[in-house]
């Protein structure tokens, strides 16, 4: 059976062609390029991503208090779960606030995307009184429906000098006149206590969280808010258990690795892969996971600075299940083109097997060609029984891991976005000629 399991979490890839002969490669290359080394180094606190001489530790944000990991001699996870108390705090004191009815949450990127797929995921937890709205741009669309005594914003910006999020913030900031509470989230408090959020509302994190990486911090300060802080320690602890379950766990039984090696090997003769989740509760997973995958390892040049060899990271796309079915399944059925298939459900998606069978087994019909299903159509199925806090925490994580292990073994950098940044400047640059 080609099936994996970790903590009620079921990993099924028998609907590949992947045989032995393929895997016993890929693994070759996972010695030769030390991918056990390379985890240790990332999970130890060593600057990995070289890009910024920074530590690489979204695992250090969901840590037991008892650990110790240490960034430039000062154990980070005591930092971690300083900021976590102080989260909590908040969130509680907010959730008892019956005056606040509204959160506005803006930020960019990963600024936006986790908070926003973690606050959804966890919807059977939220208080009826709250609601959240996620803003990366026209804010005012927003605002025309919303009270400011009643409206908490939360400014989420690492450096807390991205134009558009303060753009947004400074109409938001015009709007409430004094009468609505702001929280800051960022790696640089003083800029934001500079802009006007008072000390206490400043909630950090730190240079060795990657943006995309980062809801597991004061980041996802808004899900907790709206799910509670004993949902969002249960979100953590799934987190935990499968960074113990990577940490641990031999290659061949290890879900991350086996997905990042099965990724690669359908890496080499397809462009692209859908992700499509059947729950309702993960409808903005591919939304969360495309810049995940995207931003981390769509990358042409090796860490020894050389051109890459063959192919990196694939186009991700995708939506919940049931939307996807009446959209581009026909495609994924009947197109030209083959694109392999990261499907996640839980026990009451059956539709979400029987279209994993029917891609890979298809059906034969002589007598009306168009009706044929070619098959061999290859999909994997990741199965929760229910999506918890803790289940949700385990998916993403076991993705971050997945990504990770393939940027091991193409030797890229998984965890920078030059191609972003340079952007950023050049649009600076254009910008500043036109004054």
């Amino acid at each position: 059976m080609k099936t994996l399991t970790c903590n009620g979490l079921l990993f099924d890839y028998s609907r590949t062609a992947i045989n032995k002969k393929h895997m016993a490669a890929l693994l070759k290359l996972a010695r030769a390029r030390d991918f056990e080394g390379r985890r240790q180094a990332m999970m130890s606190g060593a600057k990995i991503n070289a890009t910024s001489g920074w530590a690489v530790l979204h695992t250090a944000l969901r840590a037991k208090k008892s650990e110790k990991i240490y960034v430039d001699g000062r154990n980070v996870v005591a930092d971690v779960h300083a900021e976590l108390a102080r989260m909590a705090e908040f969130s509680e004191k907010i959730r008892r606030d019956k005056k606040i009815t509204d959160i506005v949450h803006i930020g960019i990127g990963g600024s936006l995307l986790g908070p926003k797929m973690v606050t959804r995921a966890l919807a059977a937890h939220h208080l009826p009184r709250l609601k959240a709205h996620f803003v990366s741009d026209d804010v005012k669309s927003v605002l025309k429906d919303l009270s400011p005594a009643s409206t908490l914003f939360v400014i989420v910006s690492k450096t807390f000098t991205t134009p558009e999020t303060l753009g947004q913030a400074d109409i938001a900031r015009k709007w409430a006149r004094g009468k609505s509470t702001f929280v800051a989230v960022t790696a640089n408090p003083a800029t934001a206590v500079k802009w006007g959020v008072p000390e206490g509302r400043v909630f950090r994190f730190w240079d060795w969280v990657g943006g995309r990486y980062s809801t597991w911090s004061s980041v996802g300060i808004t899900p907790m808010i709206m799910a509670g802080a004993k949902a969002f320690t249960q979100f953590l602890e799934g987190g935990r258990k499968a960074d113990e379950h990577f940490k641990k766990t031999p290659l061949t039984k290890n879900i991350p690795v086996m997905m990042a090696l099965i990724g690669m090997a359908h890496r080499e003769k397809y462009l692209a892969y859908a992700s499509i989740p059947y729950p309702p509760q993960l409808e903005f997973f591919p939304a969360w996971l495309q810049q995940l995958d995207m931003e981390s390892n769509g990358k042409s040049v090796e860490l020894n600075g050389r051109r890459v060899k063959g192919a990196t990271g694939p186009v991700v796309f995708g939506c919940l299940g049931y939307d996807a079915q009446h959209s581009f399944f026909q495609w994924l059925h009947q197109g030209t083109d083959i694109v392999p298939v990261e499907f996640i459900t839980s026990e009451d998606s059956e539709n979400c097997v029987i279209q994993a069978d029917i891609l890979f087994k298809g059906q034969r019909d002589k007598a009306h060609p168009q009706n044929n299903l070619e098959g061999g159509r290859p999909s994997t199925l990741l199965k929760v029984r229910d999506v918890t806090p803790e289940s949700l925490g385990m998916l993403m994580a076991f993705y971050e891991h997945k990504i990770f292990t393939q940027g091991v073994l193409w030797n890229i950098n998984s965890f920078d976005q030059c191609g972003v940044e340079m952007g950023k400047i050049i649009k600076k640059k254009l910008l500043a000629g036109r004054r």
